[in-house]
């Protein structure tokens, strides 16, 4: 019985230290809208590049949802042509184009 509540432990300590992690590696970034436009198959890219001090990316491209494809489009567009910045939520460790969860523009 005392194995068993020991495993239980350590299967609860590792399931939240996973959480924690993948929690943690999505982060905001306020960025430049470098290029936007949809490919032939209708998929959403955005290229960005993050103004932050640490600089995390640079003229990265990521993957607008295909839920939100038209209103991420427009927001990008928007900042493109008025030359505004955008702050958008993703995990830039997701793969060689990172989803976008959010994308907001900035004054």
């Amino acid at each position: 019985m005392k194995r068993i509540g020991m495993f239980l432990a350590v299967a609860v300590l590792v399931g939240t230290a996973w959480v924690s992690a993948a929690q943690a590696a999505t982060a905001w970034y306020s960025c430049t809208v470098n290029a936007i436009g949809l490919s032939s198959g209708g998929t959403l890219f955005i290229q960005l590049t993050d103004l932050g001090g640490g600089a995390a990316f640079t003229t990265k491209y990521f993957i607008g949802p295909s839920a939100i494809t038209k209103e991420m489009l427009a927001t990008g567009l928007t900042a493109v042509s008025s030359d505004l910045n955008v702050l958008v939520n993703t995990d830039i460790t997701a793969g060689t184009f990172p989803t976008l969860n959010n994308m907001y523009l900035l004054k």
